[in-house]
């Protein structure tokens, strides 16, 4: 009786040892699907490349948004109005506000208790980005919608975002970057209407 009973408890951690084997088998073939979406060359060497604002920014902002340790929402909210050819239109923080709210541009959890003066994080900014883009992506983002970690990838395989984690703030340096790989992005999408900008 003892015999069977040690047996069926060995067979039963047997089983469950195997068992544990499949999520790892799981979690590799998604870490090898993730390598795939890494940056191409090309990518990398935009994000490298020096900032250019768009010629209607306010250069001095700029200035002194290169040099900063940490960025907030209203910095996006500047960002994102130049990047969809409204800055000259909306230049205070309210204006600007009402207009990416009226294009949709705000993730659920900043329309719900908007602060200016909160530090803009990678996964926030990311899902702004993407929306401004109107990037598709790739399946996971149409089957579940925009979310940190799969806007996070996209930018990051267009080239436009800096690999990191969802909750590191963003730095002067790399929101005029991702403006600048934004605008890029634009024009390779829309190449007429960029032709179109030049002449004007």
């Amino acid at each position: 009786m003892r015999r069977t009973i040690i047996l069926a408890l060995s067979l039963i951690f047997t089983a469950s040892a195997l068992s544990a084997g499949t999520p790892v088998q799981d979690r590799r073939i998604r870490e090898e699907k993730r390598e795939a979406l890494r940056p191409t060359e090309s990518a990398i060497f935009r994000i490298e490349t020096a900032p250019k604002p768009p010629p209607e920014a306010d250069t001095e902002y700029f200035k002194e948004l290169l040099s900063r340790r940490v960025t907030c929402l209203s910095d996006a909210c500047r960002v994102l109005t130049i990047l969809l050819g409204a800055g000259e239109e909306h230049k205070d923080l309210e204006s600007q506000i009402s207009f990416l709210k009226e294009k949709g541009i705000f993730p659920k959890k900043i329309r719900e208790g908007f602060d200016p003066d909160m530090p803009l994080r990678k996964g926030t900014a990311a899902c702004m980005f993407v929306k401004a883009l109107d990037i598709k992506g790739g399946v996971f983002l149409r089957l579940f919608g925009i979310n940190e970690r799969y806007a996070m990838k996209e930018l990051i395989y267009e080239g436009i975002m800096y690999p990191g984690a969802a909750d590191d703030i963003i730095v002067g340096k790399e929101l005029i970057l991702m403006l600048d790989g934004s605008a890029d992005y634009l024009a390779d999408k829309h190449p007429s209407k960029a032709a179109k900008d030049k002449e004007t």
